[in-house]
């Protein structure tokens, strides 16, 4: 760790120290994360998506993830209750992509069903993924804090589907038109969320063509930086040095910054009261936005 440390930040994946030898132009947490991947270090690689939008749309999951508790919900075929942290949803075209382009797809369908969660179900947080199937039809992957029943994801899809004629050709070769378009997962283990982030959203086959136009997007809330640096007296450093010690095993050091990973339950029972307060305040005006 640098001898002196000028700035922290706490992040939603752990705490950021930087040194007194980084210029203050610099003291950036986007900038540094390009420097050094802070976090599912070793799950992505060189693909269709770029190392600046792998690192913004990991920035997006893991707010997502820090500001959404554990809740229950009701077993839409049991009697019982169970407990999710964030809901997986999967959305496939019901035919083989014709003559629409990605973008008409992602404009006249995606558009359309996100636009309808956030109506009838309150939905406010998201983040979503485009890739090629195996067919080369686009798919999507979306992550929302919200617990929708699988039926009416299907439903609204559907229904989506239908504005480029799919569900039609669907029932062409079918005779039916409540084709099995969509897939949903209830997030329940916290420490298997970051796998589904770098299997799902993150994943690129170079075998696979190109998605056209964007390839993930996600909340506007989302998008909300966390810029409250807080910088260092000697109490606060001996308080740091504690931390560093408490997790050296899991530290990250660089010439010019050190990075502590900690979960949001290890945030809370070594972060001290008021570094924490404030971090909670920016996750409450996310979380409320």
């Amino acid at each position: 760790m640098s001898s002196t440390v000028e700035y922290i930040k706490i992040t939603p994946t752990g705490i950021l120290l930087i040194s007194d030898t980084l210029d203050s132009q610099s003291r950036n947490f986007q900038k540094i994360e390009e420097q050094h991947d802070l976090t599912l270090e070793q799950t992505f690689t060189k693909g269709m998506l770029s190392d600046n939008s792998k690192r913004k749309l990991k920035g997006a999951f893991n707010l997502i993830n820090a500001i959404s508790p554990m809740r229950k919900f009701q077993h839409p075929e049991k009697d019982i209750m169970c407990k999710f942290k964030l809901t997986f949803i999967t959305l496939t075209l019901s035919a083989k992509q014709g003559i629409h382009t990605d973008i008409e797809i992602k404009r006249e369908l995606l558009n359309h069903f996100l636009i309808t969660i956030k109506r009838s179900f309150g939905v406010k947080h998201y983040v979503w993924r485009a890739e090629p199937q195996k067919n080369g039809s686009i798919h999507f992957h979306i992550v929302t804090n919200q617990f929708i029943h699988y039926g009416k994801i299907r439903d609204i899809w559907n229904n989506c589907q239908k504005k480029l004629g799919y569900i039609d050709l669907f029932n062409q070769s079918h005779n039916h038109i409540n084709p099995n378009s969509t897939d949903v997962i209830a997030i329940q283990n916290p420490k298997k969320i970051a796998g589904y982030l770098a299997k799902y959203l993150s994943k690129s086959d170079p075998s696979r063509r190109d998605i056209k136009g964007r390839l993930w997007g996600c909340s506007d809330n989302l998008k909300l930086i966390n810029d409250n640096w807080i910088e260092l007296d000697i109490s606060n450093n001996e308080l740091f040095q504690s931390l560093y010690t408490r997790n050296e095993d899991k530290v990250f050091n660089h010439d010019f910054f050190t990075f502590i990973p900690m979960s949001s339950a290890q945030m809370k029972k070594q972060i001290p009261g008021p570094w924490y307060n404030d971090y909670a305040l920016y996750l409450n005006s996310v979380a409320t936005s």
